[in-house]
């Protein structure tokens, strides 16, 4: 409440400020207007049964549905086709809250990476729609990382543009024109326009065009300048064949090799198909950081090599353009593996960046960890024209394999440094935690018995859900007789606190296991599984759909699976039920045996009679 009166001028209107707690509930919270509801998910926690994830979970979706009672219900919506009018804008509200709680460079990175495995992927399937939809059967199926989070960035453009003053400004100009109202996207963009000062013509075809801007960079060097050439492309989607450019605002530094310092950033607009800019003053050929704190949700091409990479790795000041140059330089990589043109000196390329990141002491362990991260399945699936998943999985674990076996005397002292932190819920006891798993992901890739007597040990003497968790996940992945009885001993030591039992079925059903589909599937007829509950049917098959070996495994069964359960549960939940169809919709991206199994159990589902209207959208668009 006070950080909402503080950045945006905002004042709770009531007494009292109500809250209820759901066990059975399809979303996360609803911000009713003096009665918040919210999942059990995103209310109860303490630290034995949740971890920090759990708990910035639960900070942001709370500040989220706070913030609605301004950016929803005093301003509210004209007709569904504004969603992301109080979503998008909702969604921005409540990164900026949870950075300005915590590490804000940490935030970003984690929202970026929310973006590419859920939004990117929707934005290039058949599902992909603008911000503003154009048409709907059903409601509930636009509640979609594309309204949300997408809408977020394009709001967080304006910001970027404006400046947070401006910004500002116009945000209190939008409330004041529209208090008490039922307002569109076209108010909102006209409010900031008018008390920011900007010209947003053509920024408007960010709420009417899908797809994510392809934009590529190249830079030249030519008498003392440096010249930017920068291309933008926006993709074919579906009803969208031709696309216009749109404003991208891209923050840009140039580095001086040498001293490893820039001259300042700057802020370029690309509105065109192409443009070029120039840089004085730079007598040698500078290093490009671009699109500097996810300036725009793009998939930005900077034909960057791995030297230039490796030097942004180590040198770049702005968080999010040293997580992404790490990144960038992992995804060339398993790219060129993976295409079968990898550059012999990749691999040791990433590993000298990640043994830089393992010894800058500069760092905080909350930044260290992120930087850990390697790029996800999902993300590196975009980057490629038709993707094999298995083949993904086997590649990316073989360079975490590498990467763990090579740096395992680091890694061991890493996990030795944070196992002595204490508990506690600040910043450096919370970085410990964090690296503590990471170092328990590389070790179990590259030193599997090492890994397994550290993760029991680990969990044995957890004081926290954080550290218990991360080595239960470690443990699940392994084949050793640790497994069984820590996977026992916790479903025993949580008997009857549904949230934790549901850790304890996502962790099977997502792990590294080779066997991990068929414990899914032995999972499915577990008499702690139930079809009721929401909570539940997501900690199964979701982690199963988003588990790349298992949920594409050769045989099929991972998409008879989730197929299997759309048509049982659409009877009973169709809202859930509709946002499993995604994962098999993304079939034209995948390899042609693969692709071929997941279409034939979509038109599977679509056969089936009285499929729900939520469902059958999701199914037909999949197929059209």
């Amino acid at each position: 409440m006070k950080w909402d009166e503080e950045a945006f001028g905002r004042e709770y209107d009531l007494d009292l400020y109500n809250v209820v707690a759901v066990s059975d509930f399809n979303m996360g919270a609803m911000e009713n207007k003096g009665l918040n509801v919210f999942n059990t998910r995103y209310v109860l926690a303490d630290p034995d049964t949740a971890t920090d994830g759990d708990y910035d979970g639960i900070e942001g979706v709370i500040g989220h549905e706070y913030f609605h009672n301004w950016s929803g219900n005093r301003v509210t919506c004209r007709d569904w086709f504004q969603l992301s009018l109080k979503e998008g804008f909702t969604v921005l509200r409540d990164q900026m809250f949870s950075a300005a709680m915590g590490s804000e460079p940490v935030k970003r990175i984690e929202d970026v990476r929310v973006l590419r495995a859920a939004q990117f992927p929707e934005d290039s399937g058949p599902l992909a729609h603008p911000i503003r939809p154009d048409s709907y059967q059903e409601i509930s199926n636009f509640y979609t990382a594309t309204v949300y989070n997408k809408g977020a960035e394009v709001i967080r453009m304006m910001r970027t543009m404006a400046g947070p003053e401006r910004f500002r400004a116009g945000t209190d100009l939008y409330f004041d024109r529209h208090d008490g109202e039922a307002a569109t996207c076209e108010d909102f963009v006209k409010a900031i326009e008018d008390g920011a000062g900007l010209d947003l013509t053509q920024f408007r075809l960010w709420y009417s065009q899908a797809g994510t801007p392809k934009v590529s960079a190249r830079l030249e060097h030519e008498g003392g300048k440096a010249v930017l050439h920068l291309t933008q492309q926006v993709p074919e989607t579906p009803g969208q064949p031709n696309k216009q450019p749109m404003p991208i605002p891209l923050r840009v530094a140039l580095f001086d090799r040498a001293t490893g310092k820039h001259d300042g950033e700057k802020l370029v607009v690309l509105d065109k198909a192409e443009d070029r800019f120039e840089f004085a003053g730079h007598t040698s050929r500078p290093v490009l950081s671009i699109n500097r704190g996810f300036s725009a949700p793009v998939a930005m091409d900077a034909g960057q090599d791995a030297a230039d990479l490796v030097f942004l790795a180590a040198h770049d000041d702005d968080p999010f353009a040293r997580y992404e140059a790490l990144q960038s330089l992992v995804v060339q990589h398993l790219v060129g593996v993976l295409e079968g043109k990898a550059a012999e000196d990749g691999r040791e390329a990433i590993g000298q960046a990640i043994a830089a990141v393992l010894d800058d002491t500069s760092l905080d362990d909350l930044m260290r960890g992120e930087l850990l991260v390697l790029p996800g399945e999902a993300y590196l699936a975009e980057q490629l024209a038709t993707a094999d998943p298995v083949a993904i999985w086997r590649e990316r674990e073989a360079l975490k394999g590498w990467l763990g076996s090579t740096l395992q005397g680091t890694f061991e002292a890493m996990h030795d440094r944070a196992s002595a932190v204490p508990f506690g819920h600040d910043a450096a006891a919370k970085g410990a935690r964090k690296v503590k798993t990471q170092a328990l992901v590389y070790l179990a890739a590259g030193a599997p018995e090492e890994a397994a007597r550290r993760a029991a040990a680990q969990y044995d003497a957890a004081d926290n859900m954080t550290d218990r968790q991360g080595a239960l996940m470690t443990l699940c992945g392994l084949t050793t007789p640790a497994r069984e009885e820590k996977l026992a001993d916790f479903r025993a030591r949580y008997a009857g606190n549904a949230l934790v039992i549901d850790k304890w079925f996502s962790l099977q059903a997502g792990s590294l296991h080779p066997d991990a589909l068929a414990h899914a599937e032995a999972l499915a007829g577990h008499p702690d599984f139930t079809m009721n509950n929401p909570n539940r049917v997501r900690a199964l098959y979701m982690a199963l759909a988003a588990n790349g070996h298992a949920f594409h495994d050769g045989s099929g069964k991972g998409y008879r699976m989730i197929a299997d359960l759309i048509i049982a549960l659409d009877p009973v939940n169709a809202q859930t039920a509709a946002r499993f169809v995604a994962p098999l919709g993304r079939w034209r991206r995948i390899e042609p045996t693969r692709a071929a199994m997941m279409r034939a159990e979509l038109e599977r589902i679509a056969a089936t009679p009285a499929l729900s209207r939520d469902t059958l959208e999701q199914v037909s668009k999949s197929l059209g």
